[in-house]
């Protein structure tokens, strides 16, 4: 036996052997592990579930804004059609009003009775020379130079009126004299009043059941507001305490009627509470607590939540652009993730210590809280709505990986666009 045959039996061998105990199934699983740790995985994987909320509250914002914008352009167009004949009108009435101060203005001068006749008569010639002593006699009362040869009856002078034609009993054929009689009534005129008129006061005296009437007249179906809102709010909590936090987001209010409406939408917060005596620590039986390192001395707790307000309102008015509100209802809550961070005295050394921390990044949901809320609501020039309330949140139970009961009191505010 050659070298070569030798060399091929022990490869053969070789070959043909397995170990006791291997299994196939293992080694592939290793593999798969080896290359899935060896992945690079990519930023937004981590916060892939509040991008996906993110981008369908926007997805439905948007939608709600184009459908509600495009059935309310008719409404829009028929209303600027209004608003320029009423603009017309307002000019034609002006016009009218510089035209009756014009006339007042105008002063009356004095009355030329002309007459003519085709025979001069001795009665006609003496009636001229009546009327020549007459204008001599109104030489005192008026300036002859400002005589209008051509005035007509209406120009009549404020102290002669009238003219009374008298005759000579011995002759009934011819007039003898005009004699000026003065009016003894003034003519009614119409003076225009100066009174200023305060709206605001005038508002102000409307019956609530005036108001309600108006209200009810001006809307037409359901009304919908959209705007942002910005919180700010004092956690309480049955374990620990915590701090004054800053929430904000997007709120749609449904107008019902001019007395209800329902406002819903979505709040994004980050929530902070720390947790710093033992003994409620030991009660808590907070989540992966290290025994073998003791108690932690404090426990930091971090947690981004999506609220979802659901709330019924009623508004009571003061005047047709104030309100004031009253509210109630309930806000579930979205648990996106949350942050667990424990503090272990290190034994021997109480100046040092042993930092761990617990991240839960599935998102969890939980019922909340009951609402309760009082503000008050006031239209801007430009036909927008403010509105500030003080709110309390009344925690229903035990929520977040730490399953600890939380309330909040707060104030906020809402600057509504009138979709509808």
């Amino acid at each position: 036996m050659d070298d070569n045959q030798f060399d091929d039996i022990i490869k053969k061998k070789v070959g043909e052997y397995q170990e006791p105990g291997f299994d196939p199934a293992a080694l592939a699983d290793l593999h798969y592990r080896m290359s899935e740790a060896s992945a690079v995985w990519p930023w937004y994987s981590r916060y892939r579930t509040e991008l996906l909320v993110g981008a369908g509250l926007a997805l439905c914002t948007l939608i709600i804004l184009w459908n509600q914008t495009s059935l309310s352009n008719q409404e829009n167009v028929l209303l600027t059609d209004n608003l320029n004949a009423s603009k017309n009108q307002s000019e034609q009435i002006s016009k009218l009003q510089h035209e009756i101060n014009y006339l007042r203005s105008i002063q009356p001068d004095t009355i030329t009775v002309i007459e003519y006749r085709e025979q001069k008569s001795l009665g006609y010639t003496f009636l001229l020379n009546q009327i020549a002593g007459l204008e001599a006699t109104l030489k005192s009362y008026v300036d002859l130079s400002m005589i209008d040869k051509t005035s007509s009856v209406a120009d009549t002078p404020k102290h002669f009126e009238e003219l009374t034609l008298s005759t000579d009993p011995s002759s009934s054929m011819y007039p003898q004299r005009l004699v000026p009689k003065q009016m003894n009534n003034k003519s009614a005129r119409a003076l225009w009043n100066e009174k200023n008129t305060d709206i605001d006061a005038k508002e102000r005296s409307l019956s609530v059941k005036a108001m309600r009437d108006i209200e009810n007249h001006y809307q037409k179906g359901i009304g919908i507001r959209i705007g942002p809102t910005l919180d700010i709010s004092k956690g309480f909590y049955s374990v620990g305490s915590g701090r004054i936090d800053v929430a904000g987001g997007i709120l749609a209010d449904f107008i019902l009627s001019p007395s209800l409406s329902l406002e819903t939408g979505g709040k994004y917060a980050h929530r902070v509470h720390k947790i710093s005596d033992q003994d409620d620590i030991l009660k808590s039986q907070l989540p992966f607590v290290e025994k073998d390192l003791g108690t932690p001395k404090n426990v930091d707790i971090d947690s981004w939540i999506l609220e979802v307000p659901v709330n019924l309102k009623y508004r009571y008015p003061i005047s047709l652009k104030s309100h004031w509100l009253a509210g109630v209802g309930l806000s579930p809550m979205l648990f996106t993730r949350q942050t667990l961070e424990y503090d272990y005295e290190f034994s021997g050394n109480s100046s040092a210590t042993i930092y761990s921390i617990y991240k839960k990044d599935k998102p969890e949901f939980y019922l909340g809280t009951v609402n309760f809320s009082w503000g008050l609501s006031n239209e801007t020039k430009r036909k927008n709505i403010i509105e500030t309330s003080i709110y309390y949140q009344y925690g229903l139970g035990g929520i977040g990986a730490e399953n600890i009961k939380r309330s909040f009191l707060g104030l906020r505010g809402v600057y509504w666009f009138k979709v509808r």
